[in-house]
């Protein structure tokens, strides 16, 4: 079974036509030359379809990579060896959970020492102060008791924050993307030991040129597909335009919906579409009927042509050159500002080939063909023959007429 798709069925057509033409005879010689000339005349088949009205967007294409807009790089603020780890690569935890132990055995000592130094200056200052409130001592014995009480409990309190130190937590909620520390390890105040992202805060920073700088606002819509999930596209608004310019770029930030955050990844690619303006109901040509020749753009449409004895007067037709203006296109349409209206017919399949003037005639490939489509090409070859064996039309004329 041979199935056949819109441009290899025209293909098709063009490959009877030319082989019905080469292979057959007049089959009335009695026929006046000027008429079989004209019979004989290959009519160029070609599909034909009339402009659509649709909206259509003008877009900024770019790319950008997902960032967390809440990262932290979290390090040692204590020293000492690392003797517990309770996160890895890829977990998700909690702010305030215990991501790293350090040895905390000399910290000990030293709050300990400390609580010793406190009890001890407590003391003195409790001397100091009956015997000045007694009237037999001196107010500056006094004064420095409690000053030295107090430079004590200072040094405890620094001691405990030491402690502390030895301990290091998440202080945000997230997911581990990198660790940096071993058991055993030596850590030292300032050693990067984790980082943490907020998946909930992943957003795109895009920098279109400054030019778009008046058409950015926010809640402005944009798609994006991610090359980390292939086949999925995304939709996204614009959360915060900076109106700086740098490098004769602006900096706007996409967020998108919370619904896809649990999904994405830091650092994946991705590929942005912003919608930059809308046109309504605009007059839409597919992109493939609009050709170019040294700068200007036009299509092929088709009109009647000269009648020719026998034929009906759709049997001929002639495509004329049209050039027209176009506005904003996508990958699947164009819009025609002037050149065309919605009435004009223009040539969707067959028209690389045309000439202004060419006679052609209006057919689709995908009707010529729905009855062979179980036969081979050698048979649908043979089957045009034979009706052109019987004295009908052959496909070389353009085959079914409108």
């Amino acid at each position: 079974m041979y199935t056949f798709s819109k441009g290899s069925l025209a293909v098709l057509v063009l490959v009877l036509a030319a082989a019905c033409q080469k292979e057959t005879q007049p089959v009335d010689a009695s026929v006046a030359p000027q008429a079989n000339a004209a019979k004989e005349a290959a009519l160029i088949p070609v599909q034909a379809e009339k402009p659509t009205r649709g909206d259509i967007t003008q877009v900024l294409e770019t790319n950008a990579r997902i960032i967390a807009e809440r990262r932290v790089d979290v390090t040692s603020e204590g020293m000492g060896k690392c003797i517990a780890l309770f996160a890895e690569e890829g977990q998700s935890v909690k702010q305030g959970e215990v991501l790293v132990e350090l040895d905390k055995q000399e910290a000990l000592a030293a709050l300990n020492q400390a609580e010793v130094q406190v009890r001890q200056q407590l003391a003195a200052f409790d001397r100091a102060k009956k015997m000045y409130e007694g009237g037999i001592g001196p107010l500056i014995d006094f004064e420095n008791a409690r000053f030295a009480y107090e430079q004590s409990v200072a040094s405890r309190d620094l001691q405990k924050v030491q402690l502390d130190n030895m301990t290091i937590r998440a202080p945000i909620s997230g997911v581990v993307t990198r660790k940096n520390v071993q058991l055993g390890m030596l850590v030292t105040s300032g050693t990067p030991v984790y980082s943490i992202v907020d998946p909930t805060s992943y957003v795109l920073a895009i920098n279109p040129p400054e030019r778009d700088l008046p058409r950015l606002t926010v809640g402005q819509e944009a798609k994006v597909a991610i090359d980390a999930l292939p086949g999925e596209e995304f939709a996204v608004k614009v959360s915060r335009v900076n109106p700086s310019v740098e490098n004769g770029t602006v900096k706007a930030m996409l967020a998108f919906d919370p619904e896809a955050l649990p999904r994405l990844k830091e650092g994946a690619f991705a590929r942005v579409a912003l919608v930059m303006d809308v046109h309504r109901n605009a007059l839409l040509v597919p992109k493939d009927a609009v050709l170019e020749e040294n700068g200007r753009q036009f299509v092929y449409v088709v009109e009647p042509g000269p009648a020719v004895a026998g034929d009906a007067p759709e049997d001929r037709m002639v495509a004329r050159r049209a050039d027209i203006e176009t506005g904003f296109d996508n990958s699947a349409s164009v819009e025609v500002v002037s050149g065309l209206d919605d009435n004009s017919l223009v040539t969707v399949v067959g028209q690389h080939t045309l000439k202004s003037g060419a006679e052609v005639v209006v057919t689709r490939a995908e009707d010529e063909f729905k009855d062979t489509l179980s036969k081979t090409p050698e048979e649908a070859l043979d089957a045009a023959k034979a009706e052109r064996a019987k004295g009908k039309q052959p496909m070389a004329g353009g085959g079914r007429h409108m």
